[in-house]
């Protein structure tokens, strides 16, 4: 099969990390769990999409990009199913983040062909940042011919048309019912009974058969 996978919060620890950041600057003390919209100035950080968009930056250049941790199961998993599969991470971070995030993969994922990391149009791109005119992610998986991609935004899953997705389980992704090509995933490795990424995968290669 030829998977493609998200990057922030589907393998490394975005939101986490972010909001160590976040705190330590506004002196505030927001969980991961208070994280219920993907849209961040709808709960409270910064006030529009550009706050945002600053905040991001500053996160960034304070090296935040290079020291997040990887979500739990996600190193080796996503190394088996690399070595099983014909494999692509498709980011929506923003392209002047690109040398931060192949160096990341450099150094903690030497395995993975740079070339397989692929930068999509980011949720900041609506309000004229200069990534605007890069294709969407279900654009990029289709050109690819993807047949299952991985992501955390319902925003996004919800655009992929005829191929399966897997929604990987998260606060600001409690959308109730679910179209029938996506499905919920429950980490990499499955919990309280839910099926993970690693088992949703050997599914729809017939393994579990």
């Amino acid at each position: 099969m030829k998977l493609s996978f998200d990057l922030d919060d589907v393998i490394v620890q975005f939101f986490p990390s972010f909001l160590r950041f976040y705190n330590a600057r506004k002196g505030t003390s927001l969980r991961f769990e208070d994280v219920t919209s993907f849209k961040l100035w709808e709960i409270g950080i910064g006030e529009s999409m550009d706050d945002v968009a600053g905040l991001v930056h500053e996160f960034h250049d304070a090296g935040g990009f290079s020291e997040m941790s990887f979500v739990d199961g996600a190193q080796k998993g996503f190394e088996r199913v690399s070595r099983e599969h014909e494999t692509y991470v498709v980011t929506s971070r923003p392209r002047k983040y690109e040398i931060t995030t192949i160096d990341f993969f450099k150094r903690n994922l030497p395995y993975f062909p740079i070339e397989r990391v692929v930068f999509s149009r980011s949720i900041f791109a609506s309000h004229g940042h200069s990534d605007s005119k890069i294709n969407s992610k279900a654009e990029i998986c289709r050109d690819l011919g993807i047949d299952c991609h991985v992501d955390d935004y319902y925003g996004y899953a919800e655009q992929f048309e005829g191929g399966k997705v897997l929604l990987f389980n998260s606060p600001w992704n409690q959308n109730g019912q679910l179209p029938q090509n996506i499905d919920r995933v429950y980490g990499w490795n499955g919990m309280n009974g839910g099926n993970g990424v690693l088992q949703e995968i050997d599914r729809l290669e017939g393994k579990n058969d």
